[in-house]
């Protein structure tokens, strides 16, 4: 039958990779500006202009003030 490790051992191996997880979230932390990543990124596919273009199409043929 084999030992399981005690309480306190699981729970200083749990701290150090804890640890560690923090240390590497730090040295490759990201600003977190996820709208500045996902702005024009679709802007290199073709369907992206046709879709911009026919929503240019829809809002030139409103009545003005109709907002």
């Amino acid at each position: 039958m084999s030992q399981s490790p005690s309480t306190e051992g699981r729970l200083a191996t749990l701290e150090a990779e804890v640890a560690q997880i923090k240390d590497q979230l730090q040295l490759g932390a990201e600003p977190r500006n996820w709208l500045g990543r996902v702005v024009g990124s679709m802007s290199r596919y073709p369907d992206f202009w046709e879709v911009r273009l026919g929503r240019e199409f829809r809002e030139a043929d409103r009545p003005l003030g109709n907002e």
